[in-house]
């Protein structure tokens, strides 16, 4: 019998270690005539591992999962410096995220999942 909530404090260990935490913010890589372009970068990994799965998607067995999970976020930005101290911003970003490995324990991730998809500004 499958069981959402573990009977026993603690029966379920979950041990993340962050591999890469980086948020380089943005790297000013042209600066002429008030035209300045940046590059950015964000980037977050982590690798998991719990001593119990859950039925919780129910498409997990009885047993250990160990999975990673990380996104990067990289994209471009600039500012055009115009008349009476106004400017133009724009940016354009791109966010990639995926999972390896097992998936986690609740099942709601398998290990095979991958998205690449470009950031929207909501209107």
């Amino acid at each position: 019998m499958n069981k959402l909530i573990p009977q026993k404090v603690g029966v379920a260990v979950l041990l993340p270690m962050v591999l890469t935490c980086m948020d380089l913010q943005a790297q000013e890589v042209y600066d002429n005539d008030g035209l300045k372009v940046n590059l950015n970068l964000e980037m977050v990994g982590a690798v998991l591992h719990s001593n119990q799965n859950y039925a919780v998607m129910g498409n997990k067995v009885e047993g250990d999962s160990s999975w990673s999970e990380g996104y990067a976020k990289y994209g471009t930005s600039l500012t055009q410096q115009l008349v009476n101290d106004s400017q133009l911003y724009g940016t354009l970003d791109l966010i990639s995220s995926a999972t390896w490995g097992d998936g986690d324990a609740a099942g709601v991730t398998l290990g095979n999942e991958h998205k690449t998809q470009m950031l929207k500004m909501p209107m």
